[in-house]
C-alpha cells in the first residue's frame, strides 16, 4: 500500500524569526558600509577641492604680480569649480580656510 504524502503547512515561527534575524544583520552591515563609503567619498571630494584651491593660488600670484591672496574670496574666480569649489562638499555651510602664511588650504571638517 502506498504511503500517504505529508502535507506542507508552511514555515514555523522559529524559522521565520531566524530569517528575519539574518535579514536584519545583513541590513545593519549594509548600512554601516554605506555610511563609511559616504564619509570616505566626502573626504576625498573635500581633498580635491582643497588641492584645486591651492593650485589656484599660483594662478592668482601670476595674475597679480606675485601678490599673495589674503582670503579665500580672492581665489573664487581662479577655482575650477567656481564658488562651489571653496566649500566642503559634505557640509555646504562649511567653507574652506586659506592659511596665508603657508599658502595652504584646510577644511574644518577634514583637516
Amino acid at each position: 500500500m502506498p504511503r500517504p504524502i505529508a502535507s506542507d503547512h508552511g514555515f514555523s515561527l522559529v524559522e521565520l524569526m531566524v530569517v528575519v534575524l539574518i535579514i536584519g544583520v545583513l541590513v545593519t552591515m549594509a548600512i554601516a558600509v554605506y555610511a563609511t563609503s559616504i564619509d570616505r567619498a566626502s573626504r576625498i571630494a573635500c581633498g580635491h577641492n582643497q588641492r584645486a584651491v591651492e593650485r589656484s593660488i599660483e594662478i592668482y600670484r601670476v595674475d597679480n604680480g606675485s601678490a599673495n591672496p589674503t582670503s579665500i574670496d580672492d581665489l573664487v574666480p581662479y577655482v575650477d569649480g567656481g564658488p562651489d569649489g571653496t566649500w566642503c562638499p559634505s557640509d555646504p555651510t562649511v567653507r574652506l580656510i586659506l592659511i596665508p602664511v603657508s599658502h595652504t588650504v584646510t577644511c574644518p571638517l577634514h583637516p
